[in-house]
């Protein structure tokens, strides 16, 4: 059986506020295992939590897809039960410690079958977007889990208001606020010569969807290391203000 080929960058960058990095981020080649964690709370809480999450997930996924064949499996039920786990340890954490109390991440994951199937979960504000270059189409797989979005989805307010918003960086679901999480299940098909687009909130804070395809199609960024720097650096002209992470794949074939 044929099996994917991937071209895989990510980058993460402090930005130009903020005095370190929250973010947390995890890529697998192998295994085709994607994360992004954007870690909140005080005194490099948030950081503490983004890695708790960034390493149990990924080891509990690599575990799971080191020895089995995916392919017969759920893999939707590994994501989810990485994500739970996850959010008890952080939990467990913040009991333990309580300077670390309060301490939150948003995270999406991503897993690829062999046979180019993606498996995402997110919960948070942390997305991710696939793109086809060829029609010049960028669509946004993950949900938002902020209060911004539930006000939206209930009519309360436009797309407009919603994109400035005062309120738009409550989040309404992360690891380590509650026992009990609801996290957001997409899967669909990697097109060949599609991209996949992993990030933290502070790209898309500074960058607008349009604008992601307008970088990702410039051909002043050819490869995909190009189009992964060419994000973070426009964030960062931007303004920067918050720390930026960014996970980029392009499905180059199969062999």
């Amino acid at each position: 059986m044929k099996s994917i080929n991937i071209q895989s960058c990510s980058k993460t960058d402090k930005g130009r506020i903020r005095s370190n990095n929250e973010d947390s981020l995890y890529c697998n080649d192998t295994l085709k295992i994607f994360i992004i964690a954007d870690g909140m709370g005080g005194h490099s809480a948030g950081e503490i939590a983004s890695k708790i999450a960034i390493n149990t997930i990924s080891n509990f996924l690599a575990q799971k897809l080191e020895k089995i064949d995916p392919e017969e499996f759920h893999m939707n039920e590994f994501l989810l039960e990485s994500l739970s786990i996850a959010n008890s340890k952080i939990l467990e954490e913040c009991i333990n410690n309580q300077s670390l109390k309060g301490m939150g991440t948003t995270a999406v994951i991503v897993l690829v079958s062999k046979k180019g199937n993606l498996y995402i979960a997110n919960i948070g504000d942390s997305r991710a977007y696939l793109i086809d270059n060829k029609i010049e189409k960028i669509s946004r797989l993950t949900k938002d889990h902020t209060l911004v979005e539930e006000l939206y989805g209930q009519g309360v307010i436009s797309t407009i208001e919603k994109k400035k918003h005062p309120l738009r960086h409550i989040i309404t679901q992360a690891l380590g606020l509650t026992p009990n999480i609801r996290p957001f299940i997409n899967e669909l098909k990697f097109s060949v010569n599609e991209y996949l687009l992993l990030c933290s909130d502070g790209l898309t804070e500074m960058l607008t969807d349009e604008e992601i395809l307008m970088i990702l199609n410039d051909v002043n960024y050819l490869s995909v290391e190009a189009k992964c720097n060419g994000l973070v650096e426009t964030a960062n002209t931007k303004g920067g203000v918050d720390n930026i992470s960014v996970i980029l794949l392009k499905n180059i074939g199969y062999n």
